[in-house]
């Protein structure tokens, strides 16, 4: 039997441009906790961790990539699958990362590799440049490193992977809500605010790379941005053109810069 990679997708663009990218290069079996409209994949109840080994062996799956997203706050909720809660039972400390990276434990002890993002998705992912024609001031460049600064320091936490900044006051900080509601946040506090976006030094690139698109550019224009910062190297980049568009048409500067 062909060798496949398995891929974990949720109902978003992201995993449509992957499941994409990679049925372009190779067999692919495709898997989610919930129905997408974008392709025909195999549904699991959520949590079932035993179910989805044993399908990823019996469709000869040696590699595995995670692009699907997980709310954080799933994991509260009633109804996980039996061996779900079997793993969570064994994990001390429910930190988002901690507990992917026991599920990528469980993976490789069974023989398949897991693949980082950033080789499946390489030609999305931000680079260091500035991609809209007007580029950050003083006080936006400081703002952009007040930011970075903060983010580097709660990384350990794993509490959110984005801040809102404006003239050096920290206006948000993401939590287990997501970016998308951070902004809206920021965005009932005070017009032309920076947002950062960083993934940390210490991010595991199998999964979770911070991701902006056109959804993101347009919350950011909502709630009155002036700026988007993003982490080269490690953050993805969908659908650029019309990101970076939507960004040119409400004045805010999209900008990738160096962890």
């Amino acid at each position: 039997m062909e060798e496949k990679t398995g891929l974990f997708v949720s109902a978003d663009r992201l995993s449509e441009y992957a499941l994409q990218t990679l049925q372009k290069k190779r067999a692919v079996f495709a898997f989610s906790f919930e129905e997408t409209s974008f392709a025909p994949v195999r549904i699991f109840a959520f949590g079932d961790i035993a179910g989805i080994l044993s399908a990823l062996k019996k469709e000869n799956v040696s590699s595995l990539a995670v692009i699907g997203r997980i709310s954080p706050s799933s994991v509260f909720k009633e109804g996980i699958h039996p061996s779900g809660k079997e793993f969570l039972a064994g994990e001390t400390r429910w930190k988002g990362e901690d507990l992917m990276s026991g599920v990528v434990s469980v993976m490789e002890r069974a023989g398949i590799r897991v693949l980082p993002l950033t080789e499946i998705l390489r030609d999305i992912i931000a680079c260091e440049k500035v991609y809209t024609s007007r580029k950050p001031g003083e006080g936006e460049l400081a703002d952009i490193r007040t930011g970075m600064s903060l983010l580097d320091r709660i990384m350990d936490f794993r509490a959110g992977q984005a801040v809102a900044v404006r003239k050096g006051m920290i206006v948000a900080v993401e939590g287990m809500e997501g970016t998308d509601s951070m902004i809206r946040r920021a965005g009932e506090c005070c017009p032309g605010f920076t947002v950062v976006k960083m993934a940390g030094r210490k991010k595991d690139g199998r999964f979770d790379l911070p991701a902006v698109g056109p959804a993101t550019a347009q919350n950011l224009a909502m709630a009155r941005a002036g700026v988007l910062a993003v982490e080269a190297g490690k953050t993805i980049l969908l659908d650029e053109e019309k990101t970076v568009s939507i960004c040119e048409k409400n004045g805010i500067i999209l900008t990738g810069v160096k962890g």
